[in-house]
């Protein structure tokens, strides 16, 4: 069966973008379970399941809000089904060749470790993110800080207190300007910096239970989107510092396995469901 996420995704792409996915809805006589703040529809709900943020927004009770949603997934299920052909070819064009690394499936099917993740701990993952970090160097406001500090001989001290942002902006400009720098590709450096990675996650507790929470492998990739009415993206990948995510995914892993050996889950590899329980992790 298909997964309801990826037609809703499908159908709103086939549709043109939200504005005429929300003009076909309204159509259809569904639109009083919409859930709406200055007339603007919280469309994305149907992809993110965001809902402590429409809760923010509209102020009820997040029970109430998931009824509310429940109810027009149900019934918006139900209209594509009857009016729109899933199996057939309305769909095939507006799918991205590899929906991990699709924008508009973020959440469902992948964890985008990139600055503009729609998941918190996708932007909280990334190296440009804000989260100080205790290294055997000194101490750095950033990882990417780090990165650059390391990447052009350890002789620029002002990366240890520049933002992610700062970080990348300097660095670059300095790379174009003819700084010599160690290439990303070079073992020791890589080995240097999965332990940078280590520390930030073990000096960040609720980072790591965040983590610890998720199950879906993890990406790197840019997007630029298209206009506002056009759900396209312009994808840039770059899974050339792949290593990074599957050294974030080999520490989940090893989290997942070692509460399972003291006991705090039940099963292995480790279900959503017991995941969302876990308020502190237990390690053996």
């Amino acid at each position: 069966m298909t997964d309801n996420n990826i037609i809703y995704s499908e159908f709103i792409r086939s549709l043109g973008g939200w504005n005429n996915f929300k003009t076909t809805i309204f159509q259809e006589n569904i639109n009083d379970y919409f859930l709406k703040v200055n007339n603007e529809c919280f469309l994305d709900i149907f992809i993110s399941n965001n809902f402590d943020i429409v809760k923010d927004w509209v102020k009820i009770e997040t029970d109430k809000v998931k009824d509310d949603i429940a109810s027009l997934k149900k019934e918006m299920i139900e209209i594509i089904k009857k009016n729109y052909s899933i199996e057939g070819n309305n769909f095939e064009i507006f799918k991205y060749e590899n929906e991990d690394s699709d924008p508009l499936l973020e959440g469902i099917t992948h964890i985008n470790v990139y600055t503009k993740s729609k998941l918190d701990i996708g932007r909280k993952l990334s190296n440009i993110s804000n989260i100080e970090v205790k290294l055997k160097d000194g101490v750095f406001k950033s990882l990417e800080g780090f990165w650059f500090w390391k990447m052009t001989g350890m002789k620029h001290d002002f990366f240890r207190n520049c933002t992610g942002f700062e970080a990348k902006k300097n660095g670059s400009e300095l790379v174009k300007k003819g700084e010599k720098y160690i290439s990303s590709s070079d073992i020791d450096f890589q080995n240097e910096f999965k332990e940078a990675i280590r520390l930030k996650l073990k000096q960040h507790p609720d980072l790591l239970l965040d983590l610890i929470k998720t199950t879906l492998p993890l990406k790197h990739y840019y997007y630029h989107q298209g206009t506002k009415n056009v759900l396209s993206f312009r994808v840039i990948d770059k899974s050339k510092h792949k290593w990074q995510l599957d050294e974030i995914e080999r520490i989940r892993e090893i989290c997942h396995k070692k509460m399972y050996e003291a006991g705090q889950l039940t099963s292995y590899p480790a279900t959503k469901e017991q995941l969302k329980r876990i308020v502190k992790p237990k390690f053996k």
